[in-house]
């Protein structure tokens, strides 16, 4: 797992230096979108990582639904941050959704190639 933890970090270290450089708000919506997003798309992975380990033929099903389980949180949250809430109040929905996407554009794939190495991997051992 050493592609999503490495860009798991990096990203990480970027989205604290973005949001210490914007500030307020917009340096909230950074943060909360990048954890929001690396925390799905670790979850993700690590359903990935399981799928391949017991059923290795369902893990494209799992990296689906995965993908769909992000899709509706960041729904959720976007009508939260685009209504008039106390969340709304504290959290820009620009840079929040850009953080957001960005994190699982980045996290996901790469936990989908560790789960590929370890596909590989496993299925040498087999042989």
């Amino acid at each position: 797992m050493i592609r999503s933890t490495l860009s798991s970090f990096v990203g990480l270290g970027v989205a604290t230096l973005v949001a210490m450089q914007l500030g307020g708000v917009r340096g909230t919506g950074v943060m909360m979108g990048f954890l929001g997003g690396a925390g799905l798309a670790g979850l993700g992975t690590v359903a990935q990582r399981q799928a391949m380990l017991r059923c290795p033929e369902r893990v494209f099903h799992v990296h689906v639904l995965a993908f769909l389980l992000i899709l509706g949180v960041f729904g959720t949250l976007a009508v939260l941050l685009k209504t008039p809430t106390a969340l709304a109040r504290h959290v820009d929905f620009g840079t929040f959704a850009l953080s957001f996407a960005a994190a699982v554009a980045v996290i996901l794939p790469a936990g989908a190639m560790d789960v590929a190495r370890l596909g590989r991997r496993s299925s040498r051992a087999s042989r």
